[in-house]
């Protein structure tokens, strides 16, 4: 059956006149606007899908991080299933068989993170001991280490930032910083990830007011004794991955100090 819209169309090309040759520039005209409307469905359908996965990472993230473990690219939790992920105990097997298996190579991305280039190599040094700890079973020692080395970096950092707080146990005025930035200047892996919502809201929270309800490291009860459990190696491990994690952050912060310093440099030279 014919289209009676079709066939008014080219009724109207095919005619004489005026009005023939108005619609022939009229449908000339919109050719652009079509091409834009097709551009702008396409579009549409790669923002979904971007959001989809986006979605899809950070829910995962936050199953990850409730069954205690520390959401981190060296932990392979691309290939964790939706079974594994619903499932506590399988999934406690998988990440440590994948530790295992993978050990020496997590070993060298924590060791030779991409952060120390900009945060120096006092800070790799702390990290390659906790690793040799951790190594050695000294579990108890890695996250008392790490908090303070943190800390230590951060105020390294941050020194001659304008701070709405001084740089205390709870990283506010550096979690204040992280949560103002442009999602595009943070690291890959942790744009779409809950990573932020985990470190402010189960990492430094202050355990002696309320629990997180999250078996993640939490600072004060590692620095200030408010838990009554020693660090295991799953506590070792996940500080690692989450101090890795806040000296890629830290590496930003000062890489765009860096930037400032030679900007303001090259606007007094020119004066």
């Amino acid at each position: 059956m014919k289209n009676p819209n079709e066939e008014l169309s080219q009724s109207i090309r095919g005619s004489s006149g005026d009005f023939g040759r108005f619609f022939a520039g009229f449908e000339k005209a919109l050719e652009p606007t079509q091409s834009l409307a097709a551009q702008a469905n396409k579009t549409l359908a790669f923002l979904n899908g971007l959001f989809r996965d986006v979605f899809a990472q950070y829910e995962r993230d936050q199953k990850i991080a409730r069954h205690g473990w520390f959401p981190h690219s060296c932990l392979g939790l691309d290939a964790i299933s939706l079974e594994i992920d619903s499932n506590p105990d399988t999934l406690e097997i998988f990440l440590n068989a994948q530790i295992d298996d993978n050990w020496a190579n997590i070993k060298s991305a924590l060791e030779n993170s991409e952060a120390f280039v900009s945060l120096g190599y006092e800070h790799k040094e702390t990290m390659r001991q906790c690793l040799v700890a951790h190594e050695a079973g000294l579990y108890r020692c890695v996250p008392r280490t790490l908090f303070a080395e943190i800390e230590m970096a951060s105020r390294i950092v941050l020194e001659g930032v304008e701070l709405n707080n001084k740089i205390n146990a709870g990283l506010k005025p550096v979690l204040a910083i992280l949560g103002s930035l442009p999602v595009t200047l943070l690291p890959d892996d942790m744009r779409p990830s809950a990573v932020f919502e985990l470190l402010t809201d189960h990492v430094y929270k202050d355990s002696r007011h309320q629990e997180s309800g999250y078996s993640l490291p939490n600072r004060h009860d590692h620095m200030h004794g408010y838990s009554e459990q020693h660090a295991s190696f799953r506590d070792s491990i996940n500080m690692l991955l989450l101090a890795e994690t806040m000296f890629r952050i830290l590496a930003v912060f000062a890489k765009l100090k860096e930037e400032q310093s030679k900007e303001s440099e090259a606007g007094e030279n020119e004066c």
